[in-house]
Parts: C-alpha cells; sequence; structure tokens
C-alpha cells in the first residue's frame, strides 16, 4: 500500500505459534502469561492493560473470556492482530483429544477476533493457514519444542491434522482467504534459490520430457497419464524448470 494511504498510528500484535510453550505463552516484564489473549493485551496495552484484563478473567487457557473483556482489550484507532502457525500452538494443546479444553477455547477466542474484526472499526485479524500438508513432516519437528514429552509421531501428526481442521472450521465461515504465492509457488521457490535459470536450457529439457512421455504413452499407455503427453504440460515443465510439476 502507498505511503501516503496507510493508517498512522497502528496498534499491532503478533502472535508465532512455534515461539508459544504449550502452558507459559510469553514471559513480559516479570510476569509469566498463559494466554494468548493476556499475551495480546500486553502488546496493546502494557503492563495495564494485561492487568484490567485479568481483574475480569483468570489468565487460564481452559476458560474463554466474555466477548465483551476480549472487545476491552481492543484500543481505538487502527489495530493489526497477526497469528502464525497457530496450529502449532493447538497441536500443542492436544486437539483431537477429549479433553483438550485449552485448545477449543483457544479456537474460540480466535472466533471472537475475526468477529469483532467485522464490527469494531480499523480492526484487522491475519492468519497464517498451513493447509492440508502432506504428513505434517515439516510441522512436527517444530512442535517437538512446544511439546518436548514422547510422543509417537502419529499421534502428532493427527494432533497438527486436528488442528488445522479446527482452525479452519472455526474462523473459515467469518475469514477471507488471500493466498499470497498462488500457483506461483514454483517461480517464488526458483527466484529465492537461483540467481539465474537458463531459459533455453529449461525449453530443451521440456522438450526431451515431452518427448520421452509420448514415447512411453505409445508403448505402455496405462504407464503415463494422457496429460503428460500435452503441449501445456510441456509447458508447465519449462515454466517450473529446474523443478519438476510434480515435486
Amino acid at each position: 500500500m502507498p505511503s501516503t494511504r496507510r493508517p498512522s498510528g497502528v496498534a499491532v500484535a503478533a502472535v508465532d505459534g512455534q515461539s508459544l510453550g504449550a502452558n507459559v505463552v510469553s514471559f513480559r516484564g516479570s510476569t509469566w502469561l498463559r494466554t494468548i489473549w493476556a499475551d495480546i493485551a500486553w502488546q496493546l496495552g502494557g503492563e495495564d492493560a494485561y492487568r484490567r484484563l485479568v481483574a475480569q478473567t483468570p489468565d487460564d487457557p481452559a476458560v474463554l473470556p466474555p466477548l465483551d473483556v476480549t472487545r476491552s482489550i481492543i484500543p481505538p484507532g487502527p489495530v493489526l492482530l497477526l497469528f502464525d502457525e497457530l496450529v502449532l500452538y493447538l497441536a500443542a494443546q492436544g486437539a483431537g483429544q477429549a479433553n483438550a479444553h485449552a485448545a477449543r477455547t483457544t479456537l474460540l477466542f480466535i472466533r471472537q477476533l475475526m468477529f469483532l474484526s467485522g464490527q469494531v472499526p480499523g480492526l484487522v485479524v491475519v492468519l497464517t493457514d498451513p493447509g492440508p500438508q502432506s504428513g505434517y513432516q515439516g510441522l512436527t519437528d517444530q512442535m517437538k519444542r512446544l511439546n518436548p514429552a514422547e510422543v509417537p509421531l502419529d499421534m502428532q501428526q493427527d494432533a497438527l491434522r486436528e488442528g488445522q481442521q479446527w482452525l479452519a472450521g472455526e474462523v473459515g465461515r467469518l475469514a477471507q482467504d488471500v493466498d499470497p504465492v498462488g500457483t506461483e509457488s514454483v517461480a517464488v521457490l526458483t527466484r529465492r534459490l537461483f540467481e539465474t535459470v537458463d531459459g533455453d536450457v529449461a525449453r530443451a529439457v521440456a522438450e526431451e520430457y515431452h518427448a520421452s512421455y509420448r514415447r512411453v504413452f505409445g508403448e505402455h499407455p496405462d504407464v503415463i497419464p494422457p496429460e503428460a503427453t500435452t503441449a501445456a504440460y510441456q509447458e508447465e515443465i519449462r515454466a517450473c524448470y529446474p523443478f519438476h510439476p510434480r515435486l
């Protein structure tokens, strides 16, 4: 957004799911905070705001603040609330388990914020969603930092999957999806990893793949899907080079 159109004096609070503890969210001043709403209150209004919050509702991850109390921690004027990798925090709280009261309460709090974003002028809530990642391999390693207890890998992945589904289910009806990468994820990776990519080589490689796929499909049509023999797929291979579209 051009600087002339950016609102001035924006209050910002950010929550990074992979930096939160399962039982303690953060340490601010000389105080251990146990909930993300306590941490947000402190970020937006300092210790005074936190004290006002806990005077009305306990800093307990299993006890949802009343909506009016949640509204009270939002200061007047433009406010931006950022939540990243929240699914990790939900998984560490036991998402999917019968007694995961803290995880459910966290989701209900996020839902409160999403509701308030449509009621309070200037309030914007942004959440990142990892989506259904295969096996959640990349997230399980991060989850170990939140929950260092020996938990079987399949249980960790189930918790992550449940956390993602819970998050999507609670906020999906109120949120507007924005994909900053869209279909250009390969192009983004290429720009980040390589200084240049030889276009002539990319075209040559795509032509070789195309010829190979057509030959194999002609000899063994049950091995290669028909779309792999098309000119459109050849162009996709060229555009994805040095990666393959299937990776």
